[in-house]
C-alpha cells in the first residue's frame, strides 16, 4: 500500500478493531446507518409455499451469494401470497444481503441487478434505506475489521448465528458521502482488475488439470509409443489400442470386487486413529488416499463387524455426485458401502487400474444404473473394460505418468498461490481503503483523468 498516500490527520476511533481512523471521519453502529429486516418468524414458510418459476417472487438464500458476488446459478421461488406478506423485505436494488446464520454466516453481497421480484429467507438478513454510499458498506463487509466482528458476532452454540442486536451494533466508519463515493468507485476499479487476473489464473488452473488428465488417458489407452501398430478396441470409448495389448473387463484383473459397510455398533469407531475408515468425502482427486475423517477398531474387525481390505487396493465410490472417483490406499483399511473395492490381481498393476479408470469417469457415469442417483454396484464395476499391456509396460506408463503429474502439479500450485496472493491483496486493499489507512477520496478513474487532461 506504499504507492497510496495517507490522510493528513488521524483521530481514536473509540474501537480497538477499528483503530485510528481519519479526522473528518466519524464512528457510528450500523443500526442508525441502514434499516435492518429479517424474516419474522410467523411469516415463514414450509415447503408447500415453494412453487415454480412464474408463479412466485425469488426467495435468495446463502447459496445465491458466491464469494461476494450475488448469483442466480440457484433459484427458489415462494408463492406470491408469501411474498406479499412481507413487504418489507421485498429486496430492491442497492440492498446489501447479509447472511446472519449457518455455516456461511457473515458472508455479504450488494444487489446491483434485479429483474424480477425477490424476497429472503429466515437464514437472511436485509440492510435498505442506507445512509452512506452503499457500494462503501458492501466493501466494509468485505474487509478484515468485518471480519474480526462476524467472528465475535457468533452466538451459536451449535449452528453459528448473529442476533439482530449484534448486528445493529456493528461499528461502521463514517466519511463524507462524497469520499465514500469516490472510495467505492476506486475499490470497484481496482477489485475488478484483481478479479480478472484471478478468473486467468482460474482458467490456467481449469486448461492445466484438463491437460494433466488428457496425458494420463492417452497414456493408459494408447501407451507411450506414436510409432506402434494399433487395433480396434471392440469398445466404443477405447477406441484403437496398440496391438499387443489385451482389452479385458475387470473381473478378469481383480480377485475381489466388493462393497464396503458401516459397523453396526457405534463401540466398533475408534476415538483416535486405528483402521482407516473411508467414505466419498475423503477422496481428494489425488492417486492415493491416506487419512480418513473417521476411524475402526482392531476389534470391530476381529469381531466381524468392521470389514477389512488389503491395502493397494483400489477405491472406487459407487453412487452420488462423485460417483467415479478412484484412488489407492497403500496400508490396510475399510470403507462404507458407498465404495467398490477392487483388489488386483497379478496382470495389472494397481496403480494402472487407477489412471485407467481416472480416463473412463464419463463411461463410468454411464454406465450407472439410475437416472436421477447415479449407481454401479459390483457387477457393473466387473464389466468395465480396461485396455492392458504387459506389467512391465504399465509400470513404464506408470513412470511417465508420475513425472507429468508432478511437473502439471507444480504449475497448478504456483497458479492456486497467485490466486491467493492477489485475494490477501484485495482484501488488504478493501480493507484499508473503507478504515482510512489509504487516503482515495479524491481517485479519479484514468478515463475520466485522461479527458480532464485533454481538456
Amino acid at each position: 500500500m506504499a504507492k497510496y498516500q495517507k490522510y493528513a490527520e488521524y483521530k481514536d476511533s473509540g474501537n480497538e478493531w477499528l483503530g485510528e481512523i481519519p479526522k473528518s471521519w466519524s464512528i457510528s453502529r450500523l443500526k442508525y446507518i441502514a434499516d435492518i429486516f429479517g424474516r419474522i418468524g410467523f411469516r415463514g414458510y414450509t415447503v408447500d409455499d415453494i412453487v415454480d418459476e412464474g408463479e412466485g417472487a425469488l426467495v435468495l438464500s446463502p447459496s445465491n451469494i458466491l464469494g461476494d458476488q450475488f448469483s442466480l446459478d440457484k433459484k427458489t421461488y415462494l408463492s406470491w401470497k408469501k411474498y406479499c406478506e412481507s413487504p418489507e423485505i421485498m429486496v430492491e436494488l442497492n440492498d446489501i444481503l447479509l447472511v446472519k446464520t449457518g455455516s456461511t454466516y457473515g458472508k455479504s453481497t450488494i444487489i446491483l441487478e434485479k429483474k424480477e421480484p425477490m424476497t429472503i429467507n429466515p437464514q437472511m438478513a436485509l440492510l435498505k434505506k442506507i445512509k452512506l454510499e452503499p457500494r462503501f458498506l458492501y466493501y466494509l463487509f468485505q474487509s478484515t475489521l468485518y471480519k474480526a466482528v462476524i467472528d465475535i458476532s457468533n452466538t451459536g452454540s451449535g449452528m453459528p448465528t448473529m442476533t439482530q442486536e449484534n448486528i445493529n451494533s456493528f461499528p461502521i466508519p463514517f466519511p463524507a458521502f462524497n469520499d465514500a463515493l469516490n472510495i467505492a468507485d476506486f475499490l470497484d476499479h481496482e477489485t475488478a482488475k484483481i478479479d480478472s487476473l484471478i478468473a486467468k489464473q482460474k482458467k490456467l488452473i481449469e486448461l492445466l488439470k484438463e491437460k494433466r488428465q488428457s496425458v494420463i488417458s492417452h497414456a493408459v489407452t494408447k501407451g507411450l509409443n506414436p510409432d506402434v501398430a494399433m487395433k480396434d478396441s471392440g469398445v466404443e470409448w477405447l477406441g484403437q489400442v496398440p496391438e499387443h495389448w489385451n482389452v479385458l473387463p475387470i473381473k478378469y484383473l481383480t480377485k475381489y470386487v466388493g462393497t464396503g459397510g458401516t459397523p453396526k455398533n457405534q463401540s466398533s469407531f475408534a476415538e483416535v486413529p486405528e483402521i482407516n475408515w473411508f467414505t466419498p468425502g475423503d477422496f481428494s482427486g489425488d492417486l492415493k488416499i491416506v487419512d480418513s475423517s473417521k476411524y475402526v477398531t482392531f476389534s470391530s474387525v476381529e469381531d466381524g463387524d468392521s470389514k477389512l481390505y488389503e491395502g493397494k487396493s483400489v477405491l472406487m465410490i459407487g453412487i452420488g455426485a462423485t460417483l467415479g472417483k478412484v484412488a489407492i490406499s497403500d496400508r490396510d483399511f475399510s470403507c462404507n458401502q458407498q465404495i467398490n473395492v477392487l483388489t488386483c490381481n497379478k496382470l495389472i498393476n494397481p496403480e494402472f487400474l487407477t489412471f485407467s479408470l481416472m480416463s473412463q469417469l464419463e463411461q463410468i457415469k454411464q454406465l450407472s444404473n439410475s437416472s436421477t442417483i447415479g449407481i454401479i454396484n459390483q457387477e457393473k464395476t466387473k464389466q468395465i473394460s480396461i485396455s492392458v499391456p504387459s506389467v512391465e509396460e504399465q509400470n513404464k506408463i506408470i513412470h511417465f505418468i508420475m513425472g507429468n503429474i508432478e511437473k502439471f502439479n507444480t504449475l497448478i500450485n504456483k497458479a492456486e498461490s497467485a490466486i491467493q496472493l492477489m485475494q490477501e491483496r484485495r482484501t488488504a486493499l478493501i480493507s484499508s481503503a473503507v478504515t482510512g489507512k489509504i487516503n482515495v477520496s479524491n481517485w479519479q478513474h484514468p478515463n475520466e483523468a485522461k479527458t480532464e487532461f485533454s481538456a
